[in-house]
């Protein structure tokens, strides 16, 4: 098994991926905050995009790929360095099931992310605010503008017409 790649090692994934669901679990875990570049290599075709990341987060890729598909596939952090020094095979393999599901990916780009609040108040820290000016944070269908809703100090934003909860999923725009 090769993936085509400078990595010392070839690792095999495999993903339920539903109809539905918003994202990939690929179970892998970035090692550094920054960007990540994903290349994917199917049927002699490459495709590569970057994600957002935090370190010790999971890597959940957008469901744009074919189920019931191999694909050859490098991560790239930051740093240029390739993931645990490991190339892939992820195989997404089709289920009617939500077991499997993730929290939905970012949203093309490297400019959103979807977070899951741990706290209750009006402050929340994020190492996604530090990386990015967020312009606009959407909550329970209500958007939230920069300087109208909430205030933002490097990696933490303050809102000032609306409240955050533990278990609330926001999403975050720069």
């Amino acid at each position: 098994m090769s993936c085509n790649c400078t990595g010392t090692l070839v690792e095999c994934i495999k993903s339920y991926v539903g109809p539905c669901d918003l994202g990939i679990n690929t179970g892998l875990i970035a090692e550094q905050t920054g960007n990540h570049l994903i290349m994917l290599m199917f049927n002699g075709v490459s495709t590569q995009f970057t994600l957002a990341i935090a370190a010790d987060e999971l890597i959940v890729l957008p469901n744009t790929l074919n189920n019931n598909a191999v694909f050859d596939m490098q991560v790239f952090q930051p740093d240029n360095t390739l993931l645990n020094d490991t190339c892939y095979q992820l195989r997404t393999i089709v289920t009617l099931s939500n077991e499997n599901a993730q929290m939905p990916p970012n949203p093309a780009g490297t400019d959103k992310k979807f977070i899951t609040v741990t706290v209750d108040g009006t402050t929340l820290t994020d190492v996604f605010f530090g990386l990015h000016d967020i312009s606009e944070i959407d909550t329970d269908n209500q958007a939230y503008l920069r300087d109208v809703g909430f205030t933002q100090s490097g990696a933490t934003i303050t809102a000032l017409s609306f409240g955050f909860y533990v278990g609330q999923v926001i999403l975050a725009k720069a």
